[in-house]
């Protein structure tokens, strides 16, 4: 158990002077002279004052498991250093001066700005701690310009690319040394992504015309899928477009007693199978489909 040796003198306050008294001594306000009698009472009032405090201090750092002891200077000023001061704070944000490839550096600061002037190629994080929590504010100038950031940084959202807008993000350090984003949502939804292959920043979309209604196709990555489709119809009549992916329908959209275009959207995942069919309800079944647009956004 943490203990401590630093005792208080005269808890008694026995033969010691009062406050007032004290406040009105001479020997207080100018030191005890030469060849004068430095009175008990005096005496008795400082030493109380002194370890008083000392006890004080020495005794709350023993309730936070520390062992203030008078027996060795250097382990009591270890024990002292854990004191947090002012000083020892880290500012929340610290402007970084702009290059190509800057370097964050955790040790001393919170937080970092960087006003772009040019396009940052590459950029490190160093000295960060366990639960530290990492804000970066990232700002164009009047031309937009690209940033890559360090690369120890798991989700990393890209900035906006308007000129002179300024991206927000914050970080946390986890136990593992891990740094990942701060807001619980975010960090589910960047997990999700990854575990579809997805990349926030980079899509591609095609629009494939050679796609058509009722055949069976299979997606070769993870798809987006919108289809677009040119309905006719004849009074009292309902035609849908459905889409299957697998066997499970995922979206269906209807038109009644009217002609012309409906769409829907869907996703599949990489291998899966799916199809869009047309269909309609009503006097001689009278329905024509045609597909007017099907775009595939693949993620990568």
């Amino acid at each position: 158990m943490a203990s401590t040796n630093f005792l208080q003198w005269n808890s008694t306050q026995a033969n010691q002077e009062s406050d007032s008294a004290y406040l009105a001594d001479s020997q207080r306000t100018g030191g005890a002279p030469t060849g004068v009698e430095f009175p008990s009472a005096t005496a008795n009032k400082l030493f109380y004052q002194v370890s008083t405090f000392i006890a004080a201090l020495s005794n709350s750092l023993v309730s936070k498991g520390y062992s203030p002891m008078d027996s060795n200077i250097s382990s009591l000023q270890g024990v002292l250093a854990n004191i947090v001061t002012f000083a020892d704070l880290k500012p929340n944000l610290t402007s970084v001066s702009f290059s190509t490839s800057p370097q964050f550096n955790a040790q001393y600061t919170n937080g970092f700005e960087l006003d772009l002037a040019g396009n940052v190629t590459s950029s490190s994080l160093i000295n960060y701690s366990v639960g530290q929590i990492l804000t970066f504010v990232i700002t164009q100038g009047s031309t937009a310009y690209s940033f890559v950031p360090p690369p120890n940084i798991t989700g990393w959202i890209p900035i906006n690319m308007n000129p002179g807008t300024s991206t927000v993000q914050q970080f946390i350090v986890q136990e593992n040394t891990a740094i990942v984003p701060l807001s619980t949502e975010i960090g589910v939804i960047l997990t999700e992504l990854a575990s579809l292959s997805m990349s926030l920043n980079k899509t591609i979309t095609d629009e494939t015309s050679s796609r058509s209604f009722g055949v069976i196709y299979t997606a070769s990555s993870n798809l987006f899928v919108n289809v677009t489709g040119v309905i006719s119809l004849g009074v009292g009549h309902t035609a849908t477009i459905q889409a299957l992916v697998g066997s499970v329908p995922v979206d269906t959209s209807s038109i009644t007693n009217s002609s012309g275009m409906t769409s829907i959207g869907f996703f599949v995942p990489s291998g899966s199978r799916y199809i869009v069919n047309t269909g309609g309800i009503g006097p001689g079944d009278n329905v024509s489909a045609s597909l007017y647009k099907w775009i595939e956004t693949i993620g990568v």
